[in-house]
């Protein structure tokens, strides 16, 4: 258990947002018994197709797009019913945002979908927006750059150390301003994409496997 708790907290370190689409990770298996490793739990390309399937739920749904807990709700009971019993699913779904949290609700209008799907190629897009709204201003700074025409080129992650274009919106002092850039470019922790949550429980499949 440790073992699979070290291999989640990397994983979540590393989260992908521009990695593969998920279109090209999930293959198209059946869920059969053909398709089961050992100890009955089903092979990978089936839990990819499990999520996959989830996802296709939403009509508006792309790859890259943010997911919220709505989007995962069934997985884990799929997964159950054809042999797989996430150990880890409480702390996975505990990762991935509600609903109802200002960044799932902004992005999920009309200008936001245009917006995230400006961003979504950026790496940790989602992770930097997500602590911005929780500075003094920052929902009112996301809402500017949904509005804007670039608003999305604030998003991007600057090469190198120092300036950092979306801390110049933020109305804060510049002593604390000088070390936004750093923190914005480590990640969150949390599952934004389809493809992290395929990350995530690629490195417990493994686990479990073993």
């Amino acid at each position: 258990m440790q073992s699979t708790g070290k291999h989640l907290f990397r994983i979540r370190q590393l989260v992908r947002t521009s990695a593969l689409t998920v279109a090209f990770m999930f293959a198209c298996a059946p869920y059969g018994p053909t398709e089961e490793l050992n100890k009955g739990i089903p092979s990978f390309s089936v839990v990819q197709k499990v999520v996959l399937d989830q996802m296709k739920k939403n009509d508006e749904w792309q790859s890259g797009d943010i997911i919220s807990k709505s989007d995962i709700q069934g997985i884990s009971e799929k997964l159950n019913e054809i042999g797989w019993q996430v150990g880890k699913w409480q702390k996975i779904e505990a990762a991935v945002l509600d609903d109802n949290q200002y960044l799932v609700q902004k992005l999920r209008t009309k200008a936001g979908r245009r917006f995230m799907r400006r961003i979504s190629h950026y790496p940790l897009a989602y992770d930097r927006l997500d602590q911005v709204i929780v500075m003094e201003n920052g929902k009112m700074v996301l809402d500017d750059l949904i509005r804007w025409r670039k608003g999305y080129e604030y998003v991007d992650v600057p090469h190198g150390p120092g300036f950092d274009r979306i801390t110049e919106l933020l109305p804060i002092p510049k002593e604390r301003k000088r070390k936004l850039p750093q923190r914005l470019k480590q990640p969150t922790g949390k599952i934004y994409t389809a493809t992290s949550l395929v990350d995530v429980l690629k490195e417990l499949h493994i686990s479990a496997t073993q």
